[in-house]
């Protein structure tokens, strides 16, 4: 039997049932809105979300007028320590109609215990990247 694994759920199960899931979700939702909410104030920095705010999970993706999503991918890492995805994210059909292909997306992913000093590197990641001249 996989017993890390067992245990590991087990763990993960009991954490999630300690809180209520409606405020794991409004906190996620706050979350998601403020990082949206970041991330638009980045000149050449079109957002793929849905318009209406109420809709969201997990994830945003965007791509940026001047740099590919695998640059942002990288400057953020290198320069922020902020870890996020580039590219097609196993989902290559749908770039073409989002007209993303063949570069695809940045993505930012995140749960529902985002910590704050990251939300805090974002805010200062996105600070510089909106003094960039586009």
């Amino acid at each position: 039997l996989n017993m890390p694994g067992i245990v590991s759920m087990a763990v993960a199960t009991e954490a999630l049932l300690r809180e209520p899931f409606s405020e794991r979700e409004a906190k996620m939702h706050g979350d998601w809105s403020r990082l949206r909410d970041l991330l638009s104030r980045v000149p050449g920095l079109q957002l793929l979300a849905h318009a209406d705010s109420q809709k969201y999970v997990g994830v945003l993706s965007c791509c940026h007028s001047q740099f590919t999503p695998t640059d942002l991918a990288a400057i953020l890492d290198a320069e922020f320590q902020i870890e996020v995805r580039a590219g097609l994210h196993c989902a290559a059909h749908i770039h073409h109609y989002l007209e993303t292909a063949p570069m695809g997306t940045l993505r930012f992913s995140f749960g529902h215990e985002l910590d704050p000093l990251v939300v805090g590197a974002l805010e200062k990641a996105v600070e510089s990247l909106s003094q960039v001249d586009c």
